[in-house]
């Protein structure tokens, strides 16, 4: 269907083509004697009013391509690199819903976007689940060891089941694991690793139970399972213990390939896994055939796995709800702002001109509400989380528009960290992810709550570390122009 543009030029060759032929009628009489529409001059006349014409014809048939070829592209955009989009991701909001052509799937987890791997996966899973729990029962796990017992597979080679458990418990061994982005991306991506390998997904994260539940796995450990110990404590180790049991300390480590993972777990019955980065949309965009098997929608497809492993509790939501009905509301255009200044600003060291900073954010976040807003939104609404309770309090002083917690920000992988820490930190994430827009700096917390909302094409990334420079958001701050989901994928810790 031809958009507005091409309907008004068509609309204006037709008007211009019934005038010409008015206009060579009227000539006709001024015409010499034998001549047809003026003799010598009337045939060249015509030509270059066919001429016209079907210039005009081609042109709109370009321009009509163009547009489908373009709007076919915008969600392929939405994952490939800035450097290979065919065309800019331009856009206009239509008048008809608050928050423009933003798509929002925000509540739903077992969306078609999202493939077709839930039900199979999720049986599969339940089995593996009882298999496991049984074979702790029968006393086949050393309760000193962590490690399946030698006789194991004595008339019952299938009891024990292949296993990846995600493990993030830097209280109980001093392996640090990253914040709750670090953490979230970890788990999740070992969520796609399992459903490809065919492996049942379970995590061993304590702090996470204080904030988080499942929702169509079970991914707690069955009671009476014992963890092997590790040994080593340094980044990228990986330990074999006996024919069952890996052991991978992938914290930190860089751009591993699903083949690299596959190689390291292999056949191995039990894989412990550490691991603090995001691969889930470059696995997906490097392996076609990964993509063919599940299914998944590359934009939509870390909010899409996140989802179906957990949500968050509502003892921990519930106290904002307020808040979260205000982002939500259909007549309100919600953009969620994260002013990441690094560990120090959480013990309340001012680093940087935080007021400058707050200016350069809030001029952003104007520039696009201005673009994206419709007449369809009644009000506007910016909730803003920071490393800085400070900057948070400014904000509130300065911009009436501006909404945000008091929560004073903490680090939940610090030593001594509580669970309180987390409840609050995921509170504030789970409030991040109900905007129409988010503006931040490459952080976890940040990348994958606006993941977590499942709109592909809405996210304005400033550089990591970025201080108030004018030119610099400028640049990062074009309305039309959102940064792809895989810019993100592709650089530090991935998604």
């Amino acid at each position: 269907m031809m958009n507005a543009k091409a309907e008004d030029l068509e609309r204006d060759l037709q008007e211009y083509s019934l005038w010409s032929i008015s206009e060579e009628k009227d000539n006709d009489k001024y015409a010499p004697k034998g001549t047809a529409s003026g003799g010598r001059w009337g045939p060249l006349a015509a030509f270059q009013h066919r001429y016209l014409y079907w210039s005009v014809i081609i042109f709109l048939s370009c321009y009509h391509v163009y547009t489908l070829v373009q709007h076919n592209l915008e969600k392929e955009n939405a994952w490939r690199p800035s450097s290979q989009h065919l065309f800019s991701t331009h856009g206009s909001p239509p008048s008809s819903v608050c928050g423009g052509d933003l798509e929002d799937h925000s509540g739903i987890h077992m969306w078609p976007l999202c493939g077709t791997w839930q039900e199979e996966y999720k049986q599969k899973h339940a089995l593996w689940r009882r298999q496991l729990a049984e074979f702790v029962r029968r006393g086949l796990l050393d309760q000193k060891t962590g490690l399946p017992v030698l006789v194991w597979e004595e008339g019952q080679p299938d009891a024990l089941p292949k296993i990846l458990i995600f493990v993030c418990s830097s209280q109980e061994d001093g392996i640090p694991c990253g914040g709750l982005g670090d953490s979230l991306k970890g788990f999740t991506t070992s969520l796609l690793y399992s459903v490809i390998a065919d492996r049942a997904v379970f995590l061993h994260w304590p702090a996470a139970l204080s904030a988080f539940e499942p929702v169509e796995v079970d991914w707690t450990l069955p009671d009476g399972y014992v963890l092997p110990g590790n040994n080593s404590k340094t980044w990228g180790d990986v330990e074999k213990r006996g024919e069952d049991v890996v052991i991978l300390n992938l914290i930190n480590r860089e751009m591993l390939t699903f083949p690299e993972m596959h190689e390291l777990i292999g056949d191995t019955r039990i894989a412990i896994v550490r691991f603090n980065k995001g691969r889930v949309i470059t696995w997906l965009h490097d392996h076609p055939a990964i993509h063919e098997q599940v299914g998944l929608t590359p934009p939509y497809a870390w909010g899409c796995l996140n989802r179906f492993l957990m949500r968050v509790k509502d003892e921990v939501s519930r106290p904002y709800n307020a808040i979260a009905r205000q982002l939500e509301d259909p007549e309100t255009f919600s953009v969620c702002v994260h002013i990441r200044l690094n560990d120090e600003a959480m013990m309340g060291q001012r680093r940087g001109d935080l007021e400058k900073q707050l200016q350069l954010y809030m001029e952003c976040v104007q520039s696009l509400m201005s673009y994206w807003m419709t007449p369809a939104c009644k009000r506007s609404r910016i909730f803003l989380i920071s490393s800085s309770y400070e900057l948070k309090q400014l904000a509130l002083a300065n911009t009436t528009q501006v909404l945000t917690t008091a929560i004073k920000p903490a680090h939940i992988d610090h030593p001594g960290a509580a669970a309180a820490a987390m409840a609050s930190t995921v509170a504030e994430w789970d409030l991040y992810s109900r905007c129409n827009m988010y503006v931040f700096e490459t952080s976890g917390l940040s990348v994958t709550a606006s993941a977590y909302g499942l709109r592909p094409l809405s996210s304005y990334v400033m550089p990591r570390d970025f201080m108030a420079n004018r030119e610099v958001m400028q640049k990062m701050c074009v309305p039309w122009h959102p940064t792809a989901r895989s810019d993100v994928a592709n650089s530090w810790g991935g998604l």
